[in-house]
């Protein structure tokens, strides 16, 4: 027979009438709450039978104290002598229960009930969440930096663009929590000021919390899928294992050095020492791991050829040739006679965007054969279109620093032989410069280098192969 019961609860701190209501509920049903753990709370089995509970706040209660401080144990006391049971900590949080159909009330005086409530979110809920929020604020900051450099590898990247969502939503949930209490706390303490009690959080405030639990954990989940598709899988595999390890060592060093009964300041202290250390040491094992399976050929399902060439000098060089499909090969516009290209293909895809690169390379080794490199975007919203081509048509950073005259730019030239709805050649001095071409159709761009001066029959074929 079951004993035990774990459950993901999702309930704001301040909820105490929530929080009782709930637990009352389970009661009935034949669990007890026996304790509150970050990641879930857990209930043994009674009988079902009626019980009142009721949640209040002691601020001096800590998760590191190994034992009551001497007031707490007073205040314990004197509610023992009240009916009341304590069956629960949640930080300063206090969970009392009782059989009596009408118990004496814990707190009688609504002033003194939010003064406490107070002190106890300022000591656990409102810092830990305003931090939150910063940190959403600066990796949002750092996604959109990501995403003005490159925003159609930025769309295409499912891992880039779920971090994204999932930043924005921590930030979306820490600012309505912050703000959910802020307000609560305003209509409680106007309405104690004139001798009422404190306000009562509204369902609407507990259903967007599930709510938006369940989103977070949708968008984790599709991630998490998109990820086992790639070959860098494992490296998400051990990101979670370390993040799992950490806060089983962390939260093992602190159950530990409570049932060593040490002072809940020795604690905390250890408790955060360790934290660092083994953030630190992880860290580097994790580093070492994923440059030695960069190594071991992990990142990546093929396996280069090496092809060993010999420098003027009589040095001799290796160089990785690989032999991935492109939709377009020098050999499908000139004729050539090389066995030694390297071909390689990069594909990601999201919902939003699909961003490919292609190259077909030569090593230095004498021989002076055509090459050819370029990105295809695929834009599936098209209101991204035009951030995607602006970043296209960009020039690099250093030609800020050079004359007017001479800088590079684009410019609109013939699309006659590419069959397209725009065609922008790089300039420079009034003259092409590279062989770089910008591409336009109704939901691609693409971006591509020639090694050679190409011809208006080479530009149909070019187009023909990248336009499928």
């Amino acid at each position: 027979m079951k004993t035990k019961k774990r459950r993901y609860e999702n309930y704001w701190f301040y909820d105490y009438c929530g929080i009782a209501a709930h637990l009352e509920e389970m009661a009935e049903k034949g669990w007890l709450i026996s304790r509150v753990t970050p990641f879930w709370w857990e209930y043994r089995k009674i009988e079902p039978r009626r019980l009142r509970f009721s949640v209040t706040y002691f601020s001096e209660a800590s998760d590191f104290n190994p034992y009551p401080t001497e007031n707490q144990q007073t205040f314990l006391e004197y509610c023992g002598e009240a009916g009341w049971r304590l069956a629960a900590e949640w930080a300063q949080m206090q969970m009392f229960y009782s059989e009596r159909e009408e118990p004496i009330p814990i707190e009688t005086d609504e002033g003194v009930k939010l003064r406490a409530i107070h002190r106890a979110m300022k000591k656990n809920f409102l810092p830990s969440s305003i931090l939150l929020a910063g940190l959403a604020v600066l990796q949002l900051f750092m996604q959109a930096f990501n995403f003005r450099n490159g925003p159609a590898r930025w769309l295409a990247d499912g891992t880039a663009l779920t971090a994204g969502l999932l930043w924005l939503l921590v930030l979306v949930i820490s600012a309505f929590s912050l703000l959910g209490y802020a307000c609560w706390y305003g209509r409680s303490k106007r309405a104690v000021e004139t001798g009422g009690s404190c306000a009562i959080p509204g369902q609407r405030y507990r259903a967007l919390s599930r709510a938006s639990t369940v989103i977070v954990l949708i968008s984790l989940a599709l991630w998490f899928c998109s990820v086992l598709k790639t070959h860098t899988w494992w490296i998400t595999a051990a990101v979670i294992g370390y993040m799992v390890l950490l806060l089983a060592l962390v939260f093992g060093t602190k159950n530990i050095m409570k049932k060593m009964r040490a002072p809940g300041s020795v604690n905390r202290t250890v408790t955060t020492a360790v934290c660092i250390v083994l953030s630190i040491a992880l860290t580097a094992a994790l580093t070492v791991g994923i440059l030695r399976g960069r190594r071991a050929g992990l990142f990546s399902s093929r396996q280069p050829e090496i092809y060993t060439s010999a420098a003027p000098d009589g040095t001799m060089w290796e160089w990785e040739i690989y032999h991935d499909p492109l939709p377009l090969r020098v050999e499908d516009l000139t004729v050539v006679d090389y066995e030694h290209y390297s071909c390689q293909w990069d594909a990601r895809e999201t919902f939003l965007a699909g961003y490919y690169e292609g190259r077909q390379d030569a090593p230095p080794d004498g021989s002076d054969v055509p090459e050819l490199s370029y990105t295809i975007s695929d834009v599936k919203f098209a209101p991204l279109y035009g951030v995607c081509l602006e970043d296209a048509l960009k020039v690099y950073d250093y030609e800020d620093d050079v004359p007017e005259e001479e800088r590079a730019y684009w410019e609109k030239t013939d699309s006659t032989g590419w069959e397209a709805d725009a065609v922008y050649r790089l300039y420079r001095g009034g003259q092409p410069w590279l062989n770089r071409y910008v591409i336009c159709w109704e939901d691609r761009i693409v971006s591509v280098t020639f090694s050679w001066e190409i011809t208006r029959e080479q530009a149909a074929a070019a187009a023909a192969g990248l336009r499928r």
